[in-house]
């Protein structure tokens, strides 16, 4: 139930709030964010398919060896 008021709450005042914080008449903002949102996962699923493709295993590897490089 907390789960469900919260998800109201947030709905309700991001759609609200760009009234508020921009101007008027800029509620298309909020969609625009729900858009992005709904977008993560298939472009994060894409990037990790694109990683695997090249060889890319992990990420954070790449980052110890990239930073491990620039001390030496």
């Amino acid at each position: 139930m907390l789960g469900v008021g919260l998800l109201a709450i947030w709905a309700v005042g991001g759609y609200l709030s760009p009234k508020y914080v921009v101007g008027t008449n800029q509620q298309w903002l909020w969609y625009v964010g729900c858009c992005l949102l709904v977008l993560y996962v298939p472009l994060y699923l894409w990037r990790v398919s694109e990683d695997r493709r090249v060889g890319h295993t992990d990420w954070i590897r790449d980052q110890t060896t990239v930073g491990e490089a620039l001390i030496k």
